[in-house]
């Protein structure tokens, strides 16, 4: 392709566009030509998004695969000639009005990619009684150039250069429509139906059949890193899977029962082969195999999978202890073996040995003892379930707010460390970088078991940066922290106790402020409980996280009233919730934190607030346990 040299010139001579609508937007123009209509919206200063659809058609569209919101970026624009240029610090963008084409070029006039002119297709037609268009555009590429993406197919080639590949997900065709340029650019094309990607000597190809605009998203990155670093940034960053999947996992077609399934899975245990996932594939659909999309166990011979996931799960919930058992076991007949050889053997120094052997064997055994004992502990049925937190900025006014806003990001930190996926659900914040409040799930294995102890009043000692005298300020933050209700129909709640309210949630501004009532506040009218959502663009979604919230919370409720039966007479109450209690405090002059109810003190403030809590959470962790098993004795 030629250098777009027109880039310069334009820059020099600018003359207004006439009998066009150019109009300036938020965050980039939106132009009307001839043809259609032509929107250049800035994500950042290398994404550009391209938006083209029929005049007078401006259809709503909410990505599926973009989280991004478009950044405040500084931009300039330019008319000249029929032509409009979009400049920012890293690219520039041409809009030819007559040809209906848009170029990419860096900064310097570097060209990058080009559309190929008048290629933007929209051919209407009737969808199941729907009117729409089918979508064409096509790019002109530089004759040596590469390209590399759209996903997982299985043609032998690499680079996708003189190829033609249909865009649907098959079996091991795996498809994403998105190209990775080596001249530092990609292009991800946004369209979530049947797509043909072709190229020749005609030019790249994307034909869509079903869409209500051409929608495409230009990422410029120079380099292979900064490229990919855009497109993480784009769509969203996957979160790291927790560390058990990437165990061993066992895998077969032919796992014809759930009694087979579970054998095999003890089998394991029996051997000693660490376990982390068996796979039961496509036998559970009944013995027809008809219904290739089956979501449920149909097939006779798994007549409960609750059952049998439980079963599976309570094999390896046991195994600790009989694995700890069975070290128990081997260690009582190697003392009792030595016990019984001392008495006959004569051998002065053989029986120094034994002696020495059987004074090690005395010592071990009283901590198998405690250590079995604490496995055989009641566990809380609710430790491997993941959890709501609630944390609420207390007495300190501002103070209080920053400093519930610092365990937001600490309990964020620590979920990042453990591999754990967050979620908000609620989150108000206030102007200088604190929070009023903030809701949000931790999902991981045994998150409740690790965060159960965190309920309760934290307390901060530090100098507030507004504070000019360098006085010590007191304040406070509860939080909260509930189990997640797997199965609704574990709590019961009847529709008519719940007062549902929507309104219209806050967030960016412009083009892109929310104008429908997306957010959702539930209240449960016999025990007063609000509950609110507004972090999804979707009421469905938001409604159903609210949902989730409420049911924890009314779950915690009755499991708060239990514990305070049981726990009456201990003498620490140690992870009962109580949200009156001062459970901790931070003592920044000192550097300093102090878990109250067992008296243990860690320092290492700094790292503590980055997530660094392990040795305080390990700490409540033994302590309740040794107050179990003192309470086990007295019994």
């Amino acid at each position: 392709m030629k250098k777009l040299l027109a880039f310069i010139c334009l820059c020099i001579q600018i003359v207004p566009i006439m009998g066009q609508s150019v109009l300036r937007t938020s965050h980039g123009v939106k132009v009307e030509t001839k043809a259609a209509c032509v929107e250049l919206e800035c994500f950042s200063s290398s994404i550009i998004r391209v938006k083209k659809y029929p005049l007078g058609q401006a259809p709503e569209k909410q990505s599926l695969s973009v989280t991004m919101q478009p950044e405040k970026v500084k931009y300039k624009i330019q008319e000249a000639n029929n032509q409009v240029i979009l400049t920012t610090s890293e690219l520039t963008v041409l809009l030819d009005i007559v040809q209906n084409q848009v170029c990419f070029a860096t900064k310097d006039g570097k060209e990058l990619l080009a559309e190929k002119p008048s290629s933007t297709g929209f051919t209407s037609f009737n969808d199941a009684g729907n009117s729409t268009y089918r979508i064409r555009q096509t790019f002109l590429l530089d004759s040596d150039e590469a390209i590399y993406g759209l996903g997982q197919h299985q043609q032998g080639k690499m680079n996708q250069r003189n190829q033609t590949l249909f865009l649907q997900q098959a079996n091991t065709e795996i498809c994403i429509p998105l190209v990775h340029s080596i001249k530092g650019y990609a292009l991800f094309w946004d369209n979530y139906s049947p797509t043909t990607f072709t190229d020749n000597a005609q030019g790249m190809t994307f034909d869509s059949e079903v869409g209500d605009l051409c929608d495409y998203y230009f990422v410029y990155g120079g380099g292979v890193d900064k490229v990919v670093a855009g497109l993480r940034e784009l769509t969203g960053q996957a979160p790291m899977f927790p560390l058990w999947t990437f165990g061993f996992w066992q895998s077969r077609e032919r796992y014809v029962s759930q009694d087979e399934l579970i054998s095999v899975v003890a089998k394991y245990r029996d051997l000693k082969v660490p376990l982390d996932g068996i796979i039961q594939d496509w036998r559970y659909w009944g013995e027809d195999h008809k219904d290739w999309n089956a979501v449920e166990f149909r097939n006779p011979k798994f007549p409960d999978p609750k059952k049998m996931m439980e079963c599976n799960k309570a094999l390896a919930d046991i195994t600790p202890l009989v694995e700890k058992y069975k070290e128990y076991k081997t260690l009582s007949e190697d003392l009792q073996f030595i016990k019984e050889n001392i008495r006959n053997e004569k051998d002065h120094d053989m029986r120094e040995m034994m002696n020495e052997e059987q004074k090690e064997l005395e010592e071990k055994l009283p901590e198998y003892e405690k250590e079995l004992k604490i496995l055989l502990l009641p566990k809380d049925e609710n430790d491997d379930k993941n959890v709501i937190v609630e944390i609420r900025g207390g007495a300190g006014g501002d103070e209080a707010a920053l400093f519930a806003g610092d365990l937001f990001r600490m309990y964020n930190r620590y979920a990042e460390r453990r591999k754990w996926k967050v979620e908000i659900i609620e989150k108000q914040e206030i102007g200088i970088g604190g929070i009023k409040e903030a809701v949000f799930s931790i999902n991981g294995l045994g998150a409740y078991s690790r965060l159960k102890f965190e309920s309760g009043v934290h307390r901060v000692q530090r100098v507030p940066e507004t504070e000019s005298a360098g006085r010590v300020h007191t304040s406070t933050a509860t939080v909260a922290v509930l189990p997640e209700v797997e199965d609704v129909k574990e709590v019961k709640i009847d529709p008519k106790d719940l007062k549902i309210d929507t309104y219209r949630s806050g967030g960016a501004g412009g083009q892109h402020v929310n104008m429908t009532d997306s957010a959702v506040r539930i209240t449960h009218l016999p025990t007063g409980i609000v509950v609110q959502c507004q972090d999804e663009r979707s009421q469905l979604k938001n409604r159903e996280k609210a949902m989730k919230h409420l049911v924890s919370k009314l779950y915690e409720m009755e499991c708060e009233k239990q514990r305070s039966q049981v726990e009456s007479e201990r003498k620490l109450q140690v992870g009962t919730g109580d949200r009156s209690e001062k459970i901790r405090t931070y003592n920044f002059p000192q550097g300093r934190i102090t878990d109250h109810r067992i008296k243990f003190t860690v320092y290492q403030l700094d790292a503590f607030l980055d997530g660094d809590i392990d040795e305080m959470i390990d700490a409540l962790i033994t302590f309740n346990q040794a107050e179990m098993l003192a309470s086990a004795s007295e019994e």
